[in-house]
Formats: structure tokens, sequence, C-alpha cells
């Protein structure tokens, strides 16, 4: 998912002791930066949630 971004907000963000250097060691497997992991995690997750949404209402 490398794609330049204009980045129009910042968010200053507080880790959990360790999790910072986790997420570095993933983004280095993935051959991403830092920001472009968390961002890339974050999208997932949203996704994922949307798409469970859907699910939900085609069942009812």
């Amino acid at each position: 998912m490398s794609q330049n971004r204009t980045l129009k907000d910042q968010f200053m963000l507080r880790f959990p002791d360790g999790m910072r250097e986790a997420l570095k060691i993933e983004a280095a497997r993935n051959h991403r930066s830092l920001n472009s992991e968390i961002l890339h995690r974050l999208e997932s997750t949203m996704q994922a949630i949307l798409e469970e949404e859907e699910k939900r209402q085609e069942d009812t």
C-alpha cells in the first residue's frame, strides 16, 4: 500500500511500552515506514468493521 498521501491532519500518539518498537519491526518486515504501517493497520481494521456492518445489514 505504498502510495503518496497528502497529510492534512497530524495526531500525537502515545504508545504503551514496547509497542513502538514492535511496530517498527513489523514495518521493516513489510517494507513500510512506521507511519505507513500504522496507517495500513488502521485502514485494514476500519475496512473489516465496514464489511462486518454491511454483512449484518444484509442478514437482517
